[in-house]
């Protein structure tokens, strides 16, 4: 989807229409995410530890795809947020 988005801003007097995908996405990211932590917690509270590695690594993807729709400070903020799951799925390997 964002390589969509990424063409349609290339293309002339289509700008506004993929910055409006642009957002619309990262909302959607931002919003999965906030479910995936619901579920996680559910998970390991259950201790289903296969189901909770799969959310993270969903939240990795959806950091990585709110953090090409935000600006450079908030993108510095997701990229902590997303070395966090990485660090958390350790906790699951080991």
């Amino acid at each position: 989807m964002m390589r969509i988005v990424d063409r349609l801003s290339s293309l002339p007097g289509s700008s506004h229409d993929a910055k409006k995908f642009q957002k619309d996405i990262g909302d959607k990211c931002h919003a999965l995410r906030r479910q995936c932590k619901k579920r996680k917690q559910e998970c390991d509270r259950r201790q289903f530890h296969g189901l909770s590695v799969e959310i993270l690594l969903l939240q990795m993807q959806a950091v990585q795809l709110e953090s090409r729709t935000t600006t450079n400070e908030s993108a510095v903020k997701l990229r902590e947020e997303g070395l966090q799951r990485f660090l958390e799925c350790e906790r699951y390997v080991l």
